[in-house]
């Protein structure tokens, strides 16, 4: 019955797709393609929900926790990770063929790995392209019709023109990637609210030059702690209704289409009090 909630809130807010970010993370299956999974397989209630709701999903592979950490190892040491990177992904995607085939709502996959343009040097980029390209391709072997997409972001330490120059040398690196979910930043502080139009169109210009697609993420929360706000782990809360209509407002020119992160979490009931006031108040919204 949650699952069942979590759509019809969905529904009420006139959302068409979803993004899994993954189906497996260290191990841990959460779907019945391969290896123990929990009962009833989450990925598998999503898509038979999403196949009676009409909307579309876009299937994440397999996280590794160890990539932002094994990111920065030297780039003569990053081979070895891509290597293992590929493998887990390509074998998860080999596994959920059948699965993902069956389902009207399947519109293609995500690539687990977010990409900023601060984290890797000269020399490690072109590995980090190569990866992107040829998971990618395998992908597109498996299943030529499925889209695929890649997350990523950047700060105010890099330039506009400089973001641009980074995704398109990429894009045109990994030709099947078709679409670019580009993270506004906003929640974490890695932008402030005025910058994103400025990023949003460099990402946006990178995009049209290579013929792909940009989606704009639209960050429904206030980190609260985690880097670099304290030590410890990651927390957030749902944002004020007025932030997230002015990052709307700010995204929607330089988009072909908005993405909420993360609904469940911070814009629906099931994320708690709190999210379940922002979930009212953009109704109240989208009624006037």
């Amino acid at each position: 019955m949650r699952w069942v909630r979590l759509f019809e809130a969905f529904r009420r807010l006139g959302l068409k797709r979803l993004v899994v970010q993954w189906t497996e993370y260290d191990g841990v299956v959460f779907h019945a393609g391969a290896g123990p999974a929990p009962q009833p397989p989450p990925l598998d209630i999503l898509l038979r929900l999403a196949d009676h709701s009409g909307m579309k999903v876009l299937v994440g592979l397999a996280h590794d926790s160890a990539y932002w950490r094994e990111s920065e190892r030297a780039p003569q040491r990053l081979p070895a990770l891509f290597d293992r990177l590929l493998a887990r992904s390509a074998a998860t995607a080999q596994a959920l063929r059948p699965l993902v085939a069956a389902h009207p709502a399947f519109a293609g996959w995500y690539i687990t790995e977010e990409v900023d343009d601060l984290s890797w040097t000269p020399a490690a980029r072109p590995l980090l392209f190569a990866y992107l390209a040829r998971l990618s391709e395998a992908l597109k072997r498996l299943m030529p019709e499925a889209d695929i997409a890649l997350s990523g972001f950047t700060d105010s330490r890099a330039a506009p023109a400089a973001v641009e120059a980074f995704w398109r040398e990429l894009l045109a690196a990994a030709p099947a990637i078709g679409c670019v979910l580009f993270q506004d930043g906003v929640g974490v502080g890695k932008l402030a609210l005025e910058q994103v139009p400025d990023y949003l169109a460099a990402a946006a210009r990178a995009a049209r030059a290579e013929e792909r697609k940009l989606a704009a993420v639209v960050e429904t929360f206030r980190q609260t702690a985690g880097e670099p706000l304290s030590d410890g782990p990651f927390a957030a809360e749902p944002a004020p209704l007025a932030r997230v209509l002015a990052q709307i407002e700010a995204a929607a020119p330089h988009a072909a289409e908005l993405v909420a992160f993360s609904v469940p979490e911070y814009m629906s009931p099931a994320g708690g009090p709190t999210a379940g006031e922002l979930y009212r108040a953009y109704l109240a919204h989208l009624r006037n």
